[in-house]
């Protein structure tokens, strides 16, 4: 197997951590030159990263039969040819993908950990988009208060200065990052859908009890890939610190509520109503023990602000997104308040409850009402339909809000003006 990592796992046995891929160093000890590997990257392989080639379907063209050998994850290609276009957007495969990445990845060095957006993609943390490189932390020593302020003058300095437009951080905006960065790559002229992943190098502190070994389940096993990553506590901190704040607050509400006895289970789809107020309590007080583990920076103030706004209460990513928007606009509201008619009887909850207007607030993402095999499922329109009308018949105003109304916050502040709210 080269270089593949053969893991430990349960007692069931070992798996590698192939997840279809190869690196070309591998190809070329089996006797495969560089021609046929150009040959098939344009058929059935791409190159997720440099030096790594993943097989994405299973190829009938003669020549190309011997990338069969590294089909390790037939689901992982099965699923990919169900969804068709969507597959770019697929959580599963995406988070495959990165750790077959990690796992042949050599620019890795031994003291790295996967951390910020590459960690969040592999906990399940939500996000607005799709790592475009693989991050990790590098341990340096914390900086004094004096060194801290000399960092912000150099990089104010550097902002000012007219190349800094070309400069972005390692999450895709301009935001400024918590730690120097080093880039190890080449500049790529490939397709925006999947390019090859470079690798990004934050140095800052990193206690160790900020550092996990990796480990997924995969069928009877916990596999480990063999690469430490930073804990669900960290990586959160590090986003809301470093991150776009719409996703930032997406990260601290589902780290606020994530399901603590289902370790392994997607921190994106937990079951935040069944939290206690002592529980999420706690959470925070996790992410402030973090955070104050850490020097200050540029991002303290934007960590101390979606802390403040993240309540754990929201249902989807789509809620954290509409109440940050919420905010922005300067709306008062309450979250998951329940409702109940005229004779104290209970109607249901709703998402954001206005009191100053008795408006009722329901979130309905695209999903809302689709079933697994994608068709529209009519028992949850007409439960939903007939909750809606109770909440009317009990005095109550509603107005139904969607991804068109926070990606695009004017047409959500018109629609709360039409139903009498200052904005």
């Amino acid at each position: 197997m080269g270089t593949h990592a053969v893991l430990a796992a349960t007692p069931c046995g070992t798996v590698p951590a192939m997840q279809n891929m190869f690196t070309a160093a591998e190809a070329r000890n089996a006797g495969i030159d560089g021609h046929r590997i150009s040959s098939a990257n344009t058929c059935c392989l791409i190159r997720p990263a440099y030096g790594v080639y993943e097989v994405v379907t299973e190829c009938p063209v003669p020549a190309h039969s011997w990338v069969r050998v590294w089909i390790d994850r037939p689901d992982l290609i099965d699923r990919r040819r169900r969804l068709g276009v969507d597959a770019q957007f697929d959580n599963n495969l995406l988070r495959a993908r990165m750790i077959g990445v990690l796992a042949h990845m050599r620019s890795r060095a031994v003291g790295d950990a996967v951390s910020h957006r590459t960690a969040a993609l592999l906990h399940g943390f939500p996000r607005t988009s799709t790592p475009q490189c693989v991050e990790v932390t590098h341990v340096s020593k914390a900086k004094s208060l004096k060194e801290n302020e000399q960092l912000r003058v150099r990089r104010a300095a550097a902002a000012a200065s007219p190349s800094a437009e070309a400069t972005t951080s390692s999450h895709g905006s301009s935001t400024p990052l918590v730690g120097p960065v080093d880039r190890i790559g080449r500049p790529t002229r490939r397709s925006p859908v999947t390019p090859p992943l470079q690798l990004r190098r934050h140095k800052r502190p990193l206690p160790a009890d900020h550092v996990e070994e990796f480990v997924f389940h995969h069928g009877e096993h916990f596999v480990r890939p063999g690469f430490r990553i930073t804990t669900a506590a960290r990586t959160a901190t590090d986003i809301m610190m470093s991150g776009d704040p719409v996703e930032a607050l997406m990260v601290a509400d589902a780290y606020l509520a994530h399901d603590r006895h289902h370790p392994y289970a997607v921190l994106s789809v937990p079951t935040r109503r069944t939290q206690t107020a002592y529980v999420i309590e706690e959470r925070r007080g996790e992410l402030l023990s973090v955070f104050e583990a850490l020097p200050r920076g540029p991002g303290s103030a934007r960590f101390r602000q979606t802390l403040a706004w993240a309540t754990g209460l929201a249902g989807s990513p789509l809620e954290s997104h509409a109440a940050y928007v919420l905010h922005v606009l300067g709306i008062d509201f309450e979250q998951q308040v329940e409702l109940f008619d005229r004779a104290g009887m209970f109607i249901g909850r709703t998402d954001f409850f206005l009191r100053d207007y008795g408006l009722a607030l329901e979130v309905d993402g695209r999903s809302t009402y689709i079933r697994t095999d994608g068709t529209v499922d009519p028992d949850k329109v007409e439960a939903e339909k007939a909750r809606n009308d109770a909440f009317v018949r009990a005095g109550y105003r509603t107005l139904r809000v969607g991804w068109s109304h926070v990606r695009q916050p004017h047409r959500l502040r018109a629609a709360l003006r039409d139903m009498g709210v200052v904005v």
